[in-house]
């Protein structure tokens, strides 16, 4: 399944962390689009996108 997540806090990262564990493809985008390029290279199948292209 293919995901969009809005937020890299908290929530958004353990929204992240979990689905990606089940094999979903994860696209994550926040304000700081900087931690969301940190908070994709933690997990597998986890990409971060500006919030312009993340529901692409």
């Amino acid at each position: 399944m293919n995901i969009t997540l809005i937020g890299t806090g908290n929530m958004g990262s353990a929204f992240a962390q979990q689905l990606s564990q089940f094999g979903h493809q994860v696209r994550i985008t926040g304000r700081d689009l900087d931690k969301a390029h940190a908070l994709a290279a933690q997990h597998q199948n986890v990409e971060a996108f500006a919030a312009d292209q993340a529901l692409g």
